[in-house]
């Protein structure tokens, strides 16, 4: 779902999926064209047009006439020249072509139905991708920050042993906290990994950057 502003100085207008939409946030505006030109490129959706337009093109081809008429010409030389001209329509009196062009509309409503389905599933598979990877990301900036309040919290408390201020219990308390923020902080290193590994598997791109959903903190 994307949300309107009305901070004109931050909104373009952009077209998503053939429809132009009303001035979007720039952060917004990115990712309704970033999810647009994936369903637009991704192999699924192009092989589900694929089918469509052959379903398509089918129910055009069994809508014509089965037989093509007969033109006939006969030419007699005689006392009395005879000339004739006919045409001949084989008629469809069995109802082939109507039971050809139902099932052909046929065919096309499920080809359709088909595209939809797997346009909206990779929809949904793109849009929760993007929001595990935004969610892994944000924990792991709180993990380098409460990394580094832990390096810090325990150089100071080294300093403050080493002067006598600080007992060698406390001392261990600190060097404990720093190393579970530093075990904390490789485990959010993998699961953004992971995120990102996702969302390549998504989208067929691999890259650093990805455009974040609106409405979430970013962190700092």
């Amino acid at each position: 779902y994307f949300f309107f502003s009305s901070r004109r100085r931050h909104t373009r207008y952009i077209s998503v999926t053939g429809v132009q939409t009303c001035a979007l946030p720039i952060s917004q505006a990115v990712v309704a064209e970033f999810v647009t030109n994936v369903l637009y490129q991704h192999p699924a959706i192009r092989a589900a047009d694929a089918q469509f337009n052959a379903a398509e093109a089918r129910a055009r081809g069994a809508s014509r006439s089965l037989y093509n008429p007969t033109l006939e010409a006969e030419y007699e030389d005689a006392e009395d020249v005879t000339k004739t001209i006919g045409l001949s329509q084989t008629l469809d009196w069995a109802g082939k072509r109507r039971a050809r062009a139902s099932a052909g509309r046929a065919d096309v409503e499920a080809a359709k139905a088909t595209r939809d389905i797997i346009r909206k599933a990779l929809l949904t598979e793109l849009l929760t991708s993007l929001a595990d990877f935004q969610t892994t990301l944000e924990l792991k900036r709180l993990s380098d920050r409460r990394l580094l309040n832990g390096e810090e919290f325990y150089s100071l408390s080294d300093r403050r042993n080493r002067a006598g201020d600080l007992s060698e219990s406390e001392l261990l308390t600190a060097r404990l906290s720093l190393a579970k923020a530093r075990a904390d902080n490789n485990a959010a290193k993998g699961a953004l990994s992971l995120a990102r590994q996702n969302l390549s598997g998504v989208t067929g791109e691999t890259r650093e950057i990805w455009p974040l959903l609106v409405g979430v903190p970013q962190g700092a």
